[in-house]
């Protein structure tokens, strides 16, 4: 049980990011959250759009909340980032979140592709430094 949530919206990122950064934020996530724990937890439901702007996929409790603040504080605020504005939230009971959902379903998949083009080009430039 519990309540399905997903933020609306996309948030802007000043200085704009770029691949490396978006290679730190994959890294950053898997440590924060290993792959190997999603059936205990839920990994990070944030992501970037095409358009590198900062977007969240649903989750369940308040992971996409506890996500948004632990990015906040701990990975953008370091790297020297702003987040602009903050999310708006939805639950799974509002009329507006189905249709939320299936735009960042849609999203999600490219994020998915592009996410591992990135990993693959990290791994192809440690074998070249090697």
């Amino acid at each position: 049980m519990g309540v399905w949530i997903i933020a609306a919206g996309k948030l802007d990122i000043e200085p704009e990011v770029n691949d490396y950064i978006i290679q730190e934020f994959i890294i950053f996530s898997k440590v924060t959250c290993p792959p190997d724990y999603y059936r205990e937890k839920f990994g990070n439901p944030w992501f970037f759009d095409a358009q590198n702007k900062l977007v969240c996929h649903e989750g369940k409790f308040a992971e996409p909340i506890i996500w948004f603040d632990h990015l906040k504080e701990n990975f953008f605020k370091l790297w020297g980032y702003d987040l602009i504005g903050d999310p708006h939230y939805l639950g799974e009971g509002e009329i507006e979140y189905q249709k939320a959902c299936k735009e960042r379903n849609e999203e999600y998949k490219k994020w998915i592709e592009r996410s591992k083009e990135i990993e693959n080009n990290q791994n192809l430039m440690l074998q070249y430094h090697a």
